[in-house]
């Protein structure tokens, strides 16, 4: 059994356990494009708590899963994968919203990053449809973010007006408000950096260069090659 130190992150306390077999087995069901979905149940088991995942930020998620891998080196379950150099050591102060002038932007959530799986199908889309999760600016007519207290028929409801609010824009326009996203979670990354290409999230290391990060990533021997079958 890998033991895990306890992991403070703002206000909060998550203390990991080892991926059972059983939820290795569901992750390895759930399609291997599914990247976002998958990393919801990896870190639902880990954690033992079905809510969380979506609730917390997409930096703490794969800071999480980062920190889990790192656990595993030099164990029976080593994947031979460094990821030093994907997790900031800088010293900064934790930020779930940042705010100038008018502009806020907020950090994304689990929840937001599998909307985003579910309806992207380009970097043009997640770029777009990130911006209408996480940017407001007061000064416009943009419909207000959207929040946990709505059901999830209202949350899907205003992501869609706020994403046919951002295509509306002009060229200028578009370019101004991802500017101010960029610095917004510029100034919000504390645990890792966060990217897209394609087929979604990427995490950026000490040389810039892309990585993409998966809970497949920890699998080892015969789950190794169940995920492998599963996803023929």
């Amino acid at each position: 059994m890998i033991h895990f130190e306890r992991i403070s992150i703002g206000h909060q306390n998550y203390l990991m356990n080892e991926l059972t077999f059983n939820s290795a087995i569901r992750i390895a069901k759930t399609a291997s494009d599914k990247i976002e979905q998958r990393l919801t149940v990896f870190l639902q088991d880990i954690l033992a708590d079905a809510e969380l995942p979506l609730r917390m930020t997409v930096q703490e998620r794969y800071f999480l899963l980062l920190n889990y891998l790192n656990v595993q080196q030099g164990t029976i379950l080593d994947v031979q994968q460094d990821v030093s150099s994907y997790l900031i050591t800088d010293s900064k102060e934790w930020q779930t919203e940042y705010t100038r002038a008018a502009i806020t932007v907020r950090q994304l959530t689990g929840y937001d990053a599998e909307l985003l799986e579910k309806h992207c199908t380009n970097i043009a889309d997640w770029m777009a449809a990130s911006m209408a999760i996480q940017l407001f600016d007061a000064d416009s007519e943009m419909p207000p973010l959207a929040h946990n207290d709505m059901s999830e028929e209202e949350r899907q409801q205003r992501f869609f007006e706020r994403l046919e609010f951002f295509k509306d824009l002009t060229v200028s326009g578009f370019e101004r408000y991802y500017a101010l996203l960029q610095v917004g979670n510029a100034q919000m990354e504390s645990l890792v950096r966060l990217s897209y290409d394609s087929q979604g999230i990427v995490l950026r290391g000490a040389d810039d260069a892309p990585c993409r990060f998966c809970p497949s990533s920890t699998f080892y021997g015969i789950i190794g090659q169940l995920d492998g079958y599963f996803n023929q």
